[in-house]
């Protein structure tokens, strides 16, 4: 069981402004369909991958086998805040992330066995499915394509805090310690720079490098090379089946060919028109193998 403490700004795979690049839009008429098209092909690829793929704050309760290893679904596992085990916190020294990637998070002596016997009604134990006792507080997921924006009066206070003015901060990702941001819109271009994270917290973010006392606008961005971006596979493949979808409202599926004077024209089926079971096409389906979550 999974339990969401802070949600994702986004979980939109692709975002406005780079679908309307993509078909070659302009104008802001179609603005509300193609937002449309972009969230229900964004859940359809969640749902049918078994996973979520945007950075999120979770506490997880799941049981452990006595195995070296519990396997946690938000991935990539950026960062654990805590593990308990019957309520009882464990000690950070105990454990680590062995691999981010598939969620496992590491216990050299092994994770005591939550796991209920049935010895009443056979002669060798039975083995029934583990109890719930682990609960595990982490953050996991990637940074999507919608965590960055112009984030309008910021003010450096102190010389290290970039305060967000209106309550902007519950607009901004989820940020790690040791992640970075580049920031643009200082006054002096020498602040116009990558800062690295130390904290962010209800008063803003705290970062390493000095940040000069002024309010301006800022165009601050976490999609920075060496931070959990979404991977850019996962935009292409949900951008062809956007782009896809949208053409095909475009035109009559019924007309296979049509012909003017000594014009003609033959339409062939689209490999991305045939459907599976979750509403993909099959090729976007097919494409997406390699993201379905196996536990």
């Amino acid at each position: 069981m999974i339990v969401v403490r802070e949600q994702p700004r986004s979980a939109n795979l692709v975002t406005l402004g780079k679908l309307k690049r993509s078909l070659g839009i302009t104008s802001s008429t179609e603005d509300v369909r193609l937002t449309e098209l972009i969230e229900d092909v964004s859940s359809a690829v969640t749902e049918h991958c078994g996973r979520e793929f945007a950075r999120a704050r979770v506490t997880e309760q799941l049981p452990s086998y006595a195995h070296t290893t519990l396997s946690l679904s938000r991935t990539p596992l950026l960062q654990v805040d805590e593990v308990r085990y019957l309520d009882d916190a464990i000690s950070p020294s105990g454990y680590y992330i062995s691999n981010p990637e598939a969620g496992f998070l590491y216990n050299p002596g092994s994770w005591a066995s939550s796991q209920v016997y049935d010895s009443w009604l056979h002669v060798e134990r039975v083995s029934m499915p583990g109890r719930h006792d682990y609960a595990v507080d982490y953050v996991g997921g990637y940074l999507m394509p919608d965590d960055e924006l112009l984030m309008v009066q910021c003010s450096g206070i102190g010389s290290h805090l970039l305060a967000m003015v209106d309550s902007a901060l519950d607009k901004f990702p989820i940020l790690l310690s040791g992640e970075l941001l580049n920031i643009e819109g200082f006054t002096s271009a020498a602040y116009n720079r990558r800062y690295t994270v130390i904290e962010r917290s209800a008063s803003g973010i705290t970062v390493l490098e000095e940040i000069p006392n002024e309010q301006v606008d800022l165009l601050i961005s976490a999609k920075v090379r060496g931070n959990a971006l979404m991977p850019a596979d996962l935009e292409r493949i949900a951008i062809h089946e956007i782009k896809d979808r949208y053409f095909s409202e475009q035109r009559d599926a019924t007309v296979t060919s049509e012909s003017i004077g000594d014009w003609s024209e033959q339409r062939s089926a689209s490999p991305y028109l045939d459907k599976d079971g979750s509403g993909l096409s099959l090729k976007t389906a097919q494409a997406l193998r390699r993201w379905i979550r196996v536990m």
